[in-house]
């Protein structure tokens, strides 16, 4: 149990419903099947592909909501008298391992099953890899969520069944850091985790220019958006006003700096590291802003539906990405070109409606605090004080 005073309010309130934000980003950048400037498409079709272009950058965004829930979850760990460090890794194994491979599964099977039933071999000719093309050593770099690093020390190049299973990569890797600050360091968690930070940093500049070859690794520099959460999470909960705000100075001049080109920040093309580092290093100087406002943000009405996706965001996530596939391969097979102004909200609400069945039946039976019962979903209870006033002012209509 480590001593000293207990952090002041870990739970950020609001970040369901950016990390439903930022999943739902994702989805939008997936399901926009034809580029801006495609010929044929009309001037509001382009403005809304171009828009879509850039929601990869929900990733970024996640990674710091990530940071911070873990950050949040070791330190509770720490300060718990007997708390075992197998605890923390069969959580976060229970956490994502099973929900990923079901889903990894089902998709390789339905494939695996049109390509050898329906003639012409339809999915394999539409960009669906089959089973049978991997190799042992990449069945087991995506099983295990390695594959994004496996390749640098055995077997062959990367190969990925399920395409955007490499940001589990990195966040396992996070994870496993994470747990080996807590084992190795649990009194000085902070402090390493910003010497790792500084590590990473260096690393990352010599990779960026090859020096290294990392690609794939934490030390690549994705470590450092994970690090932008662990220090809003520092900021919340130990820091003074001044160390507040020089974090704030602090990630703002990263943002300005990854921005010394603004030209870069016009190149939506997908994992663009000045556009990686401006978002998360400007959402985590966001998250350090408005968190006097987390509360308010968190209970407004409006955005129910946003908090509802940010709980079922694994699920949306791992469930979409087939989806979408799927009826991008049916659209083209019917001859169909659809603009993004039909293929985003079709694929929307289809992912949407397969997601939410997904987090009810699958998902929510390996999660650490269940909500509600189990199978169904529960709309959380009304303030008990809003409950009495209602009473209150019907009494008060019906005595006259």
């Amino acid at each position: 149990m480590v001593p000293g005073p207990p952090p002041r309010c870990p739970k950020y309130q609001s970040l369901d419903m950016w990390r439903g934000v930022a999943c739902l980003a994702v989805l939008v950048f997936h399901s926009s099947w034809m580029p801006p400037g495609t010929p044929g498409l009309s001037a509001a079709a382009n403005v809304v592909a171009g828009i879509a272009a850039y929601g990869w950058l929900g990733v970024p965004v996640f990674f710091v909501i990530s940071g911070y829930c873990i950050t949040a979850a070791v330190d509770n760990h720490r300060r718990k008298p007997g708390a075992s460090l197998l605890t923390y890794f069969k959580r976060r194994f229970r956490r994502i391992y099973p929900p990923y491979w079901i889903v990894l599964v089902g998709y390789l099977a339905i494939v695996a099953f049109f390509d050898l039933v329906v003639p012409g071999r339809i999915m394999s000719s539409h960009g669906f890899n089959r089973p049978w093309w991997f190799s042992p050593w990449q069945w087991a770099g995506n099983f295990s969520l390695t594959e994004m690093w496996r390749y640098h020390v055995v077997g062959e190049d990367a190969g990925w069944m399920l395409g955007n299973a490499w940001t589990l990569c990195y966040e396992e890797q996070f994870y496993f850091i994470a747990g080996m600050l807590l084992l190795l360091t649990p009194r000085r968690y902070f402090e390493a985790a910003a010497g790792v930070t500084v590590v990473v940093a260096m690393t990352a500049i010599l990779t960026a220019r090859g020096t290294l070859p990392l690609q794939g690794f934490f030390l690549d520099g994705g470590w450092l958006q994970f690090a932008f959460g662990i220090l809003v999470y520092y900021v919340r909960n130990y820091a003074g006003r001044a160390v507040a705000m020089a974090a704030a100075v602090l990630l703002v001049a990263v943002a300005i700096g990854a921005s010394w080109d603004p030209r870069q920040l016009l190149n939506a093309q997908a994992r663009n590291p000045y556009l990686l580092y401006f978002a998360s290093s400007g959402f985590a100087a966001f998250l350090i802003l408005v968190h006097p406002f987390d509360e308010r943000i968190a209970n407004a009405r409006i955005l129910t539906p946003l908090r509802y996706c940010g709980q079922m965001c694994y699920s949306l996530y791992l469930v979409h990405f087939p989806v979408v596939f799927f009826l991008a391969l049916l659209a083209t097979l019917a001859g169909l070109h659809a603009s993004p102004l039909v293929s985003i909200p079709v694929c929307s609400a289809v992912a949407m409606a397969a997601s939410w069945q997904f987090h009810l039946y699958v998902e929510r039976r390996f999660l650490a605090t269940p909500v509600g019962a189990r199978g169904s979903f529960r709309l959380p209870s009304p303030d008990l004080s809003q409950v009495l006033r209602r009473r209150g002012r019907a009494a008060v209509l019906r005595d006259g």
